[in-house]
């Protein structure tokens, strides 16, 4: 299991397969160790179906848990196969989740434009505004909620996980308070760089908020590879129980998107990822996508 929400173990039986049809339900204990719970079942001559039941406490905000299973026979040390499952809860009561979103102040161009090789779709300036918006339904009270922006800008440098990670010898430090060397909601820098993403660099980074909800509180991490800064980290702590919103701006840092005077129709241009975190997990994620060609500005 992963995630911010335990799991607890709640009963477990299986079925032997007769005649093409699941048999009777035969309770099996487990035993529990410090690895997880061992299902032991003896005599097996034919397909067998284990079902295991755990139960959470949902909070009201979604939830990711993921499962490992892996098969011994008779006692042998390595396993046969390793099966995995993830799922995601779903709101009590039906219904939906609360949404998060991030958008630009765009161009919109309703029709091809063939001399600049600009082509329908939403298009941004080299300094877009962007706005970040959590419903409260995504941060109800009580609670501690913050959200995340990355803004990768160096030219050397992968602009995702893969490449930004510390692992690779990447670290974080706080504008301002170099001392701090970690995110405020206590998760490792890592989780909360998106897969994906363009360069950009952020506006700035003493005071890059120009408008919010009030209660909003902010801060900036450099994002380091040893003692180069390659990017940053966007912080906002958000006012739980209320519609939140923030407005800040980047500029385009992805050379190739600067110097490539038409539109190949790639609406990753502007690609950029907000996150929103409750405690150290990430509970819901929006992505931008946004063309640019130079022509139209």
């Amino acid at each position: 299991m992963t995630g911010r929400i335990p799991q607890e173990f709640t009963t477990a039986y299986f079925q032997r397969m007769k005649n093409g049809e699941w048999g009777v339900k035969e309770s099996v204990t487990p035993i529990v160790t410090e690895k997880g719970h061992k299902f032991a079942i003896n005599d097996v001559s034919e397909r067998v179906l284990l079902t295991i039941e755990t139960a959470i406490e949902p909070d009201g905000s979604p939830a990711n848990f993921e499962n490992d299973a892996f098969l011994y026979w008779n006692g042998e040390v390595n396993y046969k196969a390793k099966l995995h499952a993830k799922v995601r809860t779903s709101p009590i009561g039906g219904g939906s989740f609360g949404s998060i979103s991030k958008t630009a102040n765009a161009q919109v161009l309703t029709e091809d434009v063939k001399k600049y090789y600009a082509y329908k779709g939403e298009y941004i300036g080299p300094q877009p505004e962007w706005t970040v918006r959590a419903d409260k339904s995504t941060v109800p009270a009580p609670g501690e909620y913050y959200m995340y922006d990355t803004f990768i800008f160096d030219q050397g440098t992968v602009p995702n996980r893969s490449g930004v990670n510390s692992v690779n010898g990447y670290s974080i430090k706080k504008v301002g308070d170099p001392g701090v060397t970690e995110l405020a909601n206590g998760a490792k820098f890592d989780t909360i760089i998106p897969l994906e993403g363009k360069r950009q660099k952020l506006i700035n980074v003493e005071n890059p908020v120009k408008d919010s909800t009030a209660g909003i509180t902010s801060a900036v991490y450099e994002i380091l590879k040893g003692e180069k800064v390659v990017g940053h980290i966007l912080e906002l702590k958000l006012v739980p129980g209320v519609d939140n919103f923030a407005k800040f701006s980047s500029m385009i840092a992805d050379r190739e998107m600067l110097t490539q005077w038409y539109s190949t129709g790639d609406e990753k241009a502007g690609y950029n990822t907000i996150m929103l975190t409750k405690d150290r997990y990430v509970t819901y994620q929006d992505a931008a996508y946004y063309r640019y060609n130079s022509k139209t500005y």
